[in-house]
């Protein structure tokens, strides 16, 4: 793999931590917005917020224990 290969694999691999992160977040002002429509009490939606940045991290961590899924490898590939 080329210096420019490596570099264009590590930015796609940030790339996509970046776009998975923004996408966790904006699960979770939905689900705080829509219990606070739905007129569920500040404590409630924290409550609320809480448990399911909890089942979150659990659904992320059982997809890390899966392995790295190696950028490089995918590129070697096309090479």
């Amino acid at each position: 793999m080329t210096p420019e290969e490596f570099e264009v694999a590590f930015c796609k691999g940030r790339r996509q931590e970046m776009e998975d992160f923004v996408e966790w977040l904006d699960d979770h002002v939905a689900v705080a917005n829509s219990a606070l429509a739905d007129g569920v009490s500040s404590e409630k939606v924290l409550n609320r917020t809480i448990e399911f940045m909890d089942k979150l991290a659990r659904r992320m961590e059982k997809k890390l224990e899966k392995g790295p899924k190696l950028i490089s490898v995918g590129v070697a590939e096309k090479g």
